[in-house]
């Protein structure tokens, strides 16, 4: 058995293919093994946060993967509502 935070949880059979799914604060902390996880999983995941570097590095790994997941960086910062 790997161990993965969704085996450990007990979904890593599931299959998210054409699934999207917003993961907010992706690129650190329990977000970005959120979002990780989401696109071993097959997902497309839109993975959101403010610095573009620490973005891109997640997105990285999830087009990396070895499963279908995808993912796309979307900056913002919630704390300012215009953006």
């Amino acid at each position: 058995m790997r161990n993965y935070p969704e085996d450990i949880a007990g979904v890593g059979d599931e299959r998210l293919v054409g699934e999207t799914a917003l993961v907010t604060g992706s690129t650190s902390g329990i977000g970005r093994e959120t979002a990780r996880a989401l696109g071993r999983l097959g997902a497309h995941v839109i993975v959101h946060g403010r610095d573009e570097d620490d973005g891109a590095e997640v997105v990285d790994e999830i087009d990396a993967g070895v499963n279908e997941g995808t993912a796309e960086f979307v900056a913002a910062d919630f704390a300012d509502p215009e953006e």
